[in-house]
């Protein structure tokens, strides 16, 4: 396997664009990285800084280097600069109505008139380019709007953003790499980005900022790098995303990391094709009211939203080496979903098993404090349980989280963010571990996944609809707490409570 890196990064920009710090360090950073995780010959990495990182140079070094990569390969394109809007040409209007481009703001981009950005629109013809000989492909932008496949000098938060003012004017068609749309509508084909088998690692969502700290780093780069080298690169894109997610949040709450699978690609691959010593839950698909069904649904985060579809990898049960087709769901329930299978022919009276392709999106981020060797006997516990994947523990000893887990020698507490006991297990060993999870913290996640699915979209006064709990007995007081109600219990107490709802509305 040979690994082809591009790697490219901008600090030095005019002042109407605004001069970056960390761009520059974070391509260093990946780098070393590379050089300290795989063997230098397996290793064909070029670098593009400053006055090299033009529009041209890295449009070139996509066809003369990357596009090297042969199957088994591995390809690596790396970004840390501005990101920025720039108004489309009129025609992806139809296909892409909010009218703009989301691109890496290169170098030359703004240098001189005619010069462009790097649209998400043309990285996706680079890559479509590089993707066909069936490399494994990965993009990773650490700059703003990097969330649709494409960094501000403002200070928000006392961090400087990687954004940049967006352009006005319109692009014409032809402008596009190599008029490849232009061509397109020449054919009567229709305006759309040319599908590619590989995944995105970007530093916030679309139209977000992404933030550089004051060690002039990328905050994404510089906890995805630290995350690879702490987990010794034995770690899924799934959970590196589900720990990254969560880590920058804290440290930038206006940050939020996306990750995207394309194409089918697997998310329980390891970083670059490494080998993950974690196996992926799987799942039995079965026939019942005339669809395929699975067992997986909202309350487990499967997404349910049409621009970020869920995919599943199906394997034929006696042959569990190379999954045989793929599963999207046709309908998303709270614990089960119905799934479209493709790719084959399924046969009813088979077995199938099916896997998550695609990335979770939800998880219950927590605190895991205390006493070292006891919170790494919880964190291999949590790591070894398929049924405890979606939940991501962190142990740098900063409490940061709406939920932490306290480690002592005698004891394990489940507690809020402020110190509030939720429940705790006297004793620590394998079986007051699992009691911890399954019976305690699970319940919790099933809980917050529960809140994840609220319509947030409904119209309805929610101060026409109240609702009202009713404690029936003296001996416990319930405390209010914003939407929340708290009441402490001791061993072996239950509540009798009554629960009103009234609708003082017209609907």
């Amino acid at each position: 396997m040979k690994i082809y890196g591009l790697l490219a990064g901008v600090n030095d920009y005019t002042p109407n664009v605004g001069k970056l710090h960390g761009c520059l360090n974070d391509v260093d950073a990946y780098n070393d990285h590379l050089k300290d995780a795989f063997p230098l010959e397996m290793l064909a990495i070029e670098v593009l800084k400053d006055s090299e990182a033009t529009r041209p140079n890295i449009i070139k070094l996509f066809r003369t280097h990357l596009s090297k990569a042969k199957k088994d390969d591995v390809v690596l394109f790396q970004f840390a600069g501005h990101g920025a809007r720039w108004k489309a040409a009129a025609q992806f209007r139809e296909f892409y109505p909010d009218g703009f481009d989301e691109g890496l703001v290169c170098y030359d981009s703004r240098r001189e008139a005619g010069n462009f950005d790097l649209a998400d629109k043309e990285l996706a013809v680079l890559v479509h380019q590089v993707a066909r000989t069936g490399a494994h492909v990965a993009v990773v932008l650490d700059c703003c709007h990097s969330g649709s496949g494409t960094r501000s000098a403002d200070d928000v938060v006392q961090l400087a953003t990687r954004m940049t003012h967006t352009v006005n004017s319109e692009r014409s068609l032809e402008s596009y790499v190599d008029g490849y749309y232009s061509q397109l509508v020449s054919h009567g084909e229709r305006l759309l980005c040319p599908p590619s088998k590989h995944i995105l690692l970007a530093a916030c969502e679309r139209e977000k900022p992404a933030f550089e700290g004051h060690d002039r780093r990328g905050i994404f780069s510089n906890i995805l790098l630290a995350t690879l080298n702490k987990c010794k690169n034995d770690i899924s894109y799934a959970d590196l995303f589900l720990r990254i997610r969560a880590t920058v949040r804290r440290v930038a709450f206006l940050q939020t990391p996306q990750f995207e699978v394309f194409h089918g690609f697997n998310s329980n691959s390891g970083f670059l094709n490494r080998a993950v010593s974690a196996v992926p839950r799987r799942l039995t698909v079965y026939f019942e009211n005339e669809a395929w069904n699975v067992d997986y649904g909202a309350i487990n985060g499967l997404s349910s939203t049409p621009d970020h579809p869920a995919n599943f990898l199906i394997y034929d049960e006696s042959r569990l080496g190379e999954p045989i087709g793929s599963g999207k769901p046709a309908t998303v329930s709270l614990a089960k979903s119905q799934l479209r299978l493709d790719g084959f022919k399924p046969n009813k009276l088979e077995r199938y098993v099916a896997e998550l392709g695609s990335l979770p999106t939800a998880s219950l981020a927590i605190d895991c404090l205390g006493n070292s060797q006891v919170v790494q006997a919880v964190k291999a516990f949590q790591l070894a349980s398929e049924e405890h994947r979606g939940i991501i523990l962190l142990d740098d000893g900063v409490p940061c989280c709406d939920y932490r887990i306290v480690a002592e020698d005698d004891r394990l507490l489940f507690q809020r963010e402020k110190g509030e006991l939720i429940q705790g297990v006297k004793g620590v060993s394998g079986e007051s571990i699992r009691y911890l999870f399954d019976k305690i913290v699970r319940p919790v996640a099933a809980w917050q996944h529960g809140i994840e699915l609220e319509n947030r979209s409904n119209q309805a006064d929610k101060s026409r609809v109240p609702f009202e709990l009713e404690l029936l007995d003296a001996q416990f007081n319930g405390q209010q707490h914003g939407d929340e109600i708290r009441v402490s219990v001791g061993k072996d107490q239950r509540i009798k409570c009554r629960f009103r709802a009234k609708n003082l509305s017209t609907q």
